[in-house]
């Protein structure tokens, strides 16, 4: 079975959920099964990939905890009143006390991980902030050299055997300051941070700033950074899709294992274009080849890519030509109102405080104010929707930072249209919104054709029941159970096993032949 033509959800524990908007039930992905793990694992692949091509150098690193720093959970049974048995744990920070995540786990499935540790009760697990701060002291650190700017991808993930937590990350850069020498040698730092591998490292071992600013960044333990000379993004997103059999505790969201990234990885190669994307047919946007390691590559282009050129503003599909043109032009419509304010933030707080007055308080009315700013206030009132308790019992300054946060992404989204879209297309502001709007009608009638075109090409193979069919229309009637049963879902529950077992197999030979580091 040719896999790109399967035209159901691409899932092995798919959910039924209800839009209120279309009024009508939808089959969604779960995220978390091995399928959905592949997907994303080859989705990070290549934007890893169309990173590394826009940049000269690239660095592949980890990062390993030293048994003194090791950050480490507490768990404390809970025990159910009624049975008198431990049936789950609430975890809490050694540290700080401060309590993380439950985990609804009987004794039996956690006991043997905590006798296998012998960490006296604790975990080890890996602490987000810890990599994310390691970034910032990196950002500073460069800064002393050059001002030039570094992307990255990390992830986080335990070893194999005793779920030791530590980091992997790529660094992408163009400054040749950062590969000259810093004047430092690996001796300035305790020999347990270099890193233990096939490499023989001596004290008076030259390190380029890069390397130097890595080290001098990272004190918790063991420091690996090489540039890569082969495909790092196979190897990385092989982490992405190799968490399926980890123990329960670290499948929470608190310690389960992660990625970050710099914000639009993987877009650079559009930069250039910016220009005259406004000017390519639909299809032939969307629809990408890009030369990797000597061969091509085609691609779709993926949502947060071409909302750059064509961001669809909040409540988009349900509001009119004459709504969305009014969404587009927050932003200079809130300038004007509010000329005071200085910055986007200040603007957005102002508004929620004129909400707050004139809207959700007693003493006041929209009527107090002109038009303008009527206008301005009901289109937030509606946008923003607060339940009527919150409306009855006055609003908390939790419900008020998130009204900020609402208003200041509507605000950012209205000047990127703005000073972005408008300039590049050289479009006045009406001809800009029929240019997105008929950008979306293109694209839902070429996914449209697609998807048929696709379940055309599946349901012509051999092997293939048609009778499948019946799980493409009716939502409102899908049986998940009776889907696992089909010969179509069977099929690709194979496929995608074959998929996971060979991305696992290479990182087990990654891991032990270092293929993507310099000897």
């Amino acid at each position: 079975m040719e896999l790109k033509d399967y035209p159901f959800t691409r899932c092995l524990a798919p959910k039924r959920i209800y839009n209120p908007y279309l009024k009508d039930f939808l089959i969604v992905s779960c995220g978390h099964c091995r399928a959905c793990q592949c997907a994303k694992g080859s989705r990070y692949k290549l934007q890893i990939q169309l990173e590394a091509k826009v940049h000269r150098y690239c660095i592949f690193g980890t990062l390993t905890y030293a048994n003194a720093y090791i950050p480490r959970l507490s768990l404390v049974p809970f025990n159910d009143s009624i049975l008198g048995v431990v049936n789950g744990y609430q975890l809490y920070e050694k540290e700080t006390g401060e309590y993380v995540d439950y985990l609804s786990a009987p004794s039996y499935d956690v006991q043997p991980l905590l006798d296998k540790l012998h960490l006296f009760g604790d975990i080890p697990y890996l602490r987000k902030r810890d990599l994310q701060l390691f970034f910032k002291r990196l950002r500073k650190n460069l800064s002393k050299f050059s001002d030039a700017k570094i992307r990255y991808f990390a992830m986080g993930e335990y070893g194999p055997v005793h779920f030791r937590p530590h980091y992997h990350f790529l660094l992408f850069f163009d400054a040749p300051e950062f590969v000259s020498p810093s004047g430092h040698s690996l001796g300035e730092f305790p020999d347990w941070t270099w890193y233990d591998s096939q490499q023989i490292y001596s004290p008076a071992d030259p390190l380029s700033v890069m390397e130097y600013c890595i080290r001098s960044s990272w004190k918790f333990g063991r420091v690996d950074a090489q540039y890569s000379q082969g495909d790092a993004a196979q190897y990385v997103s092989a982490y992405v899709s190799g968490t399926g059999t980890l123990p329960k505790v670290y499948q929470v969201p608190s310690t389960r294992p992660f990625s970050i990234h710099s914000r639009f990885l993987g877009q650079g190669f559009l930069t250039r274009e910016s220009q005259k994307v406004y000017e390519i047919p639909v299809r032939d946007f969307i629809k990408r080849s890009v030369e990797i390691n000597g061969s091509n590559k085609e691609f779709n282009l993926w949502r947060s890519c071409y909302s750059v050129f064509y961001p669809r503003c909040k409540g988009f599909a349900r509001k009119s030509s004459s709504e969305r043109l009014y969404s587009y032009k927050l932003f200079d419509t809130a300038r004007r109102l509010y000329p005071y304010c200085k910055t986007i933030l200040e603007t957005a707080r102002e508004i929620v405080m004129h909400l707050t007055f004139y809207v959700y308080g007693t003493k006041h009315s929209l009527t107090d104010l002109d038009y303008p700013n009527q206008h301005l206030l009901r289109y937030f009132r509606d946008s923003l929707s607060l339940k009527q308790n919150v409306l009855e019992y006055g609003v908390d300054d939790k419900t008020l930072d998130k009204c900020v946060y609402l208003v200041y992404s509507e605000l950012l989204l209205s000047r990127h249209f703005l000073n972005f879209c408008c300039v590049n297309a050289r479009l006045p502001v009406l001809s800009m919104l029929n240019r997105i709007e008929s950008f979306y009608s293109d694209l839902e009638m070429m996914r449209l054709s697609d998807y048929f075109s696709a379940q055309e090409r599946y349901f012509a193979q051999d092997f293939v029941d048609t009778d499948d069919i019946v799980y493409l229309y009716d939502n409102k009637a899908f049986s998940i159970d009776s889907f696992k049963q089909s010969l179509s879902y069977k099929m690709f529950e194979q496929s995608s096993f074959e998929i996971w077992q060979n991305k696992i197999k290479h990182k087990k030979l990654n891991d032990m032949n270092q293929l993507f580091i310099d000897k």
